[in-house]
């Protein structure tokens, strides 16, 4: 990882975070310096007393130190609202 000078960067700036701390894929990269990342959940149906599986998709702001492909794992954490769909900044790659 180089050093950047992206002043939204977690790790190089000064952007804060706070709150959740979520895991999921990227399936979008077009845009510049967000990715799209899709995370899967499991929600209680209480009517019938099972699991269910859910997913969401969420915008995060991509530092410019940071590389990221489609499919990789990626950890994301809350942050002040940064446009109009992104209040997520992606901290690292995961291994999968």
């Amino acid at each position: 990882m180089a050093e950047c000078n992206d002043m939204r960067c977690p790790v190089h700036g000064t952007l804060s975070t706070y709150g959740l701390e979520v895991t999921g894929t990227v399936v979008s990269n077009k845009a510049r310096r967000t990715v799209v990342v899709e995370r899967e959940y499991t929600t209680l149906v209480s009517k019938y007393e099972r699991f269910a599986k859910k997913r969401s998709k969420l915008h995060a702001h991509l530092p410019e130190c940071m590389s990221v492909a489609l499919g990789d794992l990626v950890r994301l954490k809350q942050c002040r609202r940064l446009s109009k769909t992104k209040h997520w900044v992606v901290l690292a790659k995961d291994k999968q």
